[in-house]
């Protein structure tokens, strides 16, 4: 941290408050599970600060060695009465990099056809380009101001396992469908793969409450998994997820079903083979009656491949069921405007497709009808080109 000029030593003022930080210490495993390299990193104690009082925003309050250096490290600590400063270092905007408007972790580089996407996660990246000679020079371009380890090949990456094949790309997650069935608390694995019929709320009011941390950690497992490479398990996650904070029995047996489901699909994941750019918008609603907030669920594909999908409860209660397939159909089309910004950005041209099973929706999202009895709904939903 001292070699490439992170912190500095400056002179407290008597109005001048400190904050304390400790070192944490982690391994990092490779695509194999076994040992990487150790890992460590310096965490200031944003947790004694008040809003508002000794601080106005919020940054981000870890700072990992990696993103700086590899290899031998300095010393990091200061005299007592000397506090340490973070250093704002160079921006990726001042080395002609833009960052994504809508993901401030991804960047890109543009010069006449040449295209550099950099996706950026903590201290792991991914960079893109369609010129090898780009992505030499940037490689020359970073070594010379950063220590870094640098792969040819991506094989894992924040969890995620790349296989390249002849018909494609696979994105899967087995070791951490392995930590799910390792940690998982119930041994009961002569469910059968159906999940059970979804009860009603009212009726997980009369049962007991069961233990909460270990469902909440098995279903924090089940979402990363889900928001990788699994979306077929999206609805169930979901739905388990709401009732984390206080399970049933009948929650922890739908929970059994889903994991026995895991064990039996071990190895699913997501193939990736190149086809058109044009983006397919499916979504769907279940109408929840005019008591219950009714469920919504959509997927993106980018020619036959999913990118991008989603399962969740709408926020109001809905009164018909166009109005929930219209909710639905603005909820969905915010992730498909979001990813037409980021593909923009890298002089895609977008055809899009959106598929509606509702002809009541589509009428009325095109004010082709009469939207009297969706007044309600206006403030804060509406679909637009």
């Amino acid at each position: 941290m001292k070699k490439q000029g992170v912190w500095q030593a400056i002179n407290r003022t008597p109005e001048m408050k400190t904050i304390g930080n400790s070192w944490v210490f982690d391994t990092k495993l490779d695509e194999y599970g076994n040992i990487d390299k150790f890992k460590v990193r310096l965490v200031e104690r944003g947790n004694q600060q008040h809003p508002g009082i000794d601080r106005m925003e919020t940054y981000v309050p870890t700072a990992s060695l990696r993103s700086l250096s590899r290899g031998d490290h300095a010393d990091g600590t200061t005299h007592p009465f000397h506090p340490v400063s973070q250093r704002k270092g160079p921006t990726p905007s001042k080395r002609s990099l833009r960052h994504e408007t809508v993901d401030l972790s991804f960047y890109v580089f543009q010069k006449e056809e040449t295209i550099i996407a950099i996706w950026i996660h903590v201290d792991n990246g991914i960079i893109a380009s369609n010129s090898p000679t780009q992505i030499e020079e940037f490689h020359k371009a970073l070594c010379n101001n950063f220590e870094i380890k640098w792969s040819d090949a991506m094989n894992w990456i924040v969890g995620l396992e790349w296989d390249f094949g002849e018909g494609g790309v696979t994105i899967s997650q087995t070791r951490l469908t392995n930590d799910i069935i390792d940690v998982y608390p119930r041994k009961v694995f002569q469910h059968d793969c159906p999940l059970l019929p979804i009860p009603k709320t009212t009726s997980d009011e009369q049962e007991a409450i069961m233990e909460a941390t270990p469902f909440r950690l098995v279903v924090g497992l089940l979402a990363y998994l889900v928001s990788g490479s699994r979306p077929d398990l999206e609805f169930a996650v979901n739905y388990l997820a709401r009732h984390s904070t206080a399970p049933t029995m009948t929650n922890w047996t739908i929970l059994d079903h889903l994991v026995v489901y895991l064990l039996k699909t071990w190895g699913h994941g997501i193939v990736l083979r190149p086809r058109d750019c044009t983006l397919n918008l499916w979504r769907d609603t279940g109408w929840g009656g005019k008591l219950e907030r009714s469920q919504s669920g959509f997927m993106l594909k980018m020619g036959n491949v999913p990118i991008l999908w989603g399962s969740k409860r709408q926020t109001m209660v809905a009164l018909s069921m166009c109005a929930a397939e219209y909710i639905s159909l603005s909820d969905s089309m915010q992730h498909l405007v979001q990813v037409i910004n980021q593909l923009t950005q890298l002089a895609q041209d977008i055809k899009k497709t959106i598929f509606c099973d509702n002809q009541e929706a589509v009428q009325v999202s095109i004010d082709n009808v009469s939207r009297k009895c969706m007044r309600y709904l206006d403030r804060a939903f509406f679909i637009c080109e």
